[in-house]
């Protein structure tokens, strides 16, 4: 009979927790941070979701899965990981005369989520709004919301600070 120590029962506590928050959770979709992330075994179990949104966030960081506010330094990183160069297409007032300062827009193709990269600023944009493929008009996600989202996730205004979600590269 071996006897393990306590740092060796912890650890294995840990992992049954995070296996239990796993099974009895959604997958996120995207990459959000959490504004008050669990840390101890009881926060995962009493906040299930926000464990699994950090579990997913470590996860796109390890596996460098761009999406939601974890995006890039450049957009060339997206388009390897499955995202599709929407500059040409996303309105044709921006994309008249275009050169290199203006923004570059970026479609996921698996989730649908846009985003606009300011290259002069430095920042991105995540978009609260879809456009089904083959469709030239664009529909916010709520009628009445904002058209920004913030790095939480939350629907935030034009030019406000929160809009602005900085390269992670």
């Amino acid at each position: 009979m071996t006897i393990t120590s306590r740092g060796d029962r912890i650890k294995m506590l840990k992992k049954i927790v995070d296996k239990i928050v796993y099974k009895t959770t959604k997958k996120p979709s995207h990459y959000v941070e959490v504004k008050n992330p669990p840390k101890t075994l009881i926060e995962k179990l009493a906040r299930p979701q926000d464990a699994r949104q950090v579990q997913y966030n470590n996860w796109s960081k390890a596996h460098r899965v761009y999406s939601g506010s974890y995006l890039p330094d450049n957009g060339e990183k997206l388009l390897k990981k499955g995202w599709a160069d929407e500059s040409k297409t996303a309105s044709s007032a921006l994309t008249q005369g275009r050169n290199d300062n203006q923004p570059s827009f970026y479609r996921r193709k698996s989730t649908n989520q846009w985003v606009r990269h300011d290259k002069n600023d430095q920042h991105w944009h995540w978009y609260n709004w879809w456009r089904k493929d083959g469709l030239n008009k664009y529909f916010r996600k709520n009628k009445n919301a904002e058209p920004y989202l913030d790095k939480y996730g939350e629907p935030c205004k034009v030019k406000s600070k929160q809009s602005h979600l900085e390269e992670q590269e």
